[in-house]
This record gives structure tokens, C-alpha cells and sequence, in this order.
């Protein structure tokens, strides 16, 4: 079957000038429709402005963080190595991160270059929040980082105590991720695990603390669990520790908290938060 390539190039400039198109809000403001879509079916709002150069500016006027900032904390993305590759990623594209917003400025003559660049970035940039998307050593050198800002976003400062050092001899040596006052007699012990060694480490220090006989409740959250071999799960089970199988989204990371942390013979009631069952 032969192909008619002029027959395809106006085929393909009919249907790319029907899916994107340029709208005019109630306030003067151009908007740019497009394809573009965040995983819950949302178009990128793309706002089209002249700089006074000739040129033209494109802006998602805040949006992207914005549905960021719903589960995460924004000011991590902008360090460690999530921030090293937000950085990558705009200076790959070409746009730039002002006041919130991010913008890219090109001449009227690339305009449907910018804008196709300027979506691909933003797709590349909602994607830091999404674990599946992100290559393994990149999650794992993010684990830390990501464990720390849901830990905080989902118990607070106040419930939370990190490095914490048991009352046991050489405390030094076997310090506790966090310890996390959990509304029961027992205070919660929390590991991050990103890797094998680390699991038979914190296999180690639960058993020494029951030795001891320390009275705390044993937690690990893994970066994942799939990469932990069965034997080295199998010990972390033999000591009594509840797990978390890997970091996921907000809401998913609370609910399982809510579950393994909230006291002794209590339930949620509706309306009721994960933070007042476990007390203010």
C-alpha cells in the first residue's frame, strides 16, 4: 500500500489546528487548547501573553504545583536529587520556573514548537510525583527524602522524633529512624527500608530491643518490598514488625498509617481524622 504524504500533511495540519486552538476568557486572558491532560483527565492551562519583544510567553499560571502541592511538599522538589532533575528537566525544555508558574518565551515563527515542548514538559515534571515513573536507583536515592515529607505531612513535627536514640547501651549504634508517640503505651519504631542490607540491619536492632525488653511496636516502610528477598522479610516477621510494602501516593501512605498506628481498641469515626484519633 503506497502512502500519499501530501494527502497525510494536510490531514495532519487539519486535525493538530482542531486540537489546539486559542480561546478568549472573560478577562481578556488567551487561553491555548490543547490534548494535553494530567492523569485525572484535566487539560494543561496554558495561558498565551505577548512579552513586549515581539515574542510570546506561555505560562501554566501556577497549576502544575499547585496539583502538585495537593500531596506533596513542593519545597522538595527543588532539592536533593528530585530537585536535580526538576533542574534537568527545565533546562531541557527550555522553561523557566517563575513566581510559581512555569513559563517558556519563544518568537512567533516556533510557536507550535514551544508549545509541544512546553507540554512535554510539564507532563515530564507532574510525573516526579508518581513512583512508577521514576527509574529505580533514582527512587531509591529519593527514598529518604520522600519517607521524611509524608512522615510530617501525615503526624506532624509533634509526634514525630528522628535519629532517636533508645535507652539502651551504645545507643549510638543502634539508632531509630523515628519514633513516633502513637497514642498507645508503646511508642511506634519506624525503619526506612530501601535496600537488603538495610532490612537485616533493622532485623537485628528489633531483636536486640526485644532482648532489652524495650516496649515499642516495630514498623518499616520499604522503598520495595519485591526487591527485599522473602528470607530477609521472613526475620523482619519473626521479630513482630508490621510493614508498609512501598512509598505510594498521599492519600494511600496516610490510610496505612492510620491503620497500624491508631490506639489500642479505637476506631475512626466519620468525619474524624487520622490526626485526632492518635490524639492532638
Amino acid at each position: 500500500m503506497s502512502l500519499d504524504a501530501n494527502a497525510l500533511r494536510n490531514l495532519l495540519c487539519r486535525q493538530l489546528c482542531e486540537d489546539v486552538r486559542v480561546s478568549q476568557r472573560a478577562d481578556g486572558e488567551l487561553i491555548l487548547e490543547t490534548q494535553f491532560r494530567f492523569p485525572d483527565g484535566d487539560t494543561f492551562p496554558i495561558s498565551l501573553s505577548g512579552c513586549g519583544d515581539g515574542r510570546l510567553a506561555l505560562s501554566d499560571e501556577g497549576d502544575t504545583f499547585m496539583r502538585i502541592s495537593y500531596e506533596h511538599d513542593v519545597d522538595s522538589f527543588f532539592k536533593g536529587t528530585r530537585g536535580a532533575l526538576l533542574d534537568h528537566i527545565l533546562n531541557e525544555g527550555g522553561v523557566e520556573w517563575e513566581r510559581g508558574a512555569l513559563t517558556v518565551r519563544t518568537s512567533q515563527e516556533r510557536l507550535a514548537e514551544a508549545i509541544f515542548r512546553f507540554g512535554q514538559t510539564i507532563t515530564r515534571v507532574y510525573d516526579l510525583t508518581l513512583p512508577t515513573r521514576i527509574s529505580r536507583p533514582t527512587r531509591a536515592s529519593t527514598f529518604y527524602q520522600d519517607l521524611s515529607e509524608l512522615l510530617f505531612r501525615c503526624l506532624g513535627p509533634e509526634k514525630l522524633q528522628s535519629d532517636y536514640r533508645p535507652d539502651v547501651p551504645n545507643p549510638e549504634s543502634y539508632v531509630v529512624d523515628y519514633r513516633i508517640d502513637s497514642g498507645n503505651e508503646s511508642p511506634v519504631f519506624l525503619y526506612g527500608v530501601p535496600n537488603q542490607g538495610k532490612a537485616r540491619l533493622t532485623a537485628v536492632k528489633f531483636h536486640h530491643f526485644h532482648r532489652l525488653g524495650l516496649r515499642f511496636e516495630p514498623l518499616v516502610i520499604f522503598n520495595d518490598e519485591s526487591l527485599i528477598p522473602q528470607a530477609d522479610r521472613a526475620r523482619l516477621a519473626d521479630v513482630g514488625c508490621e510493614s508498609i510494602p512501598s512509598l505510594s501516593s498521599y492519600g494511600e501512605f496516610q490510610g496505612q498509617l492510620e491503620r497500624m498506628l491508631r490506639p489500642k481498641g479505637t476506631a475512626l469515626t466519620n468525619g474524624q481524622t487520622f490526626q485526632a484519633a492518635i490524639g492532638d
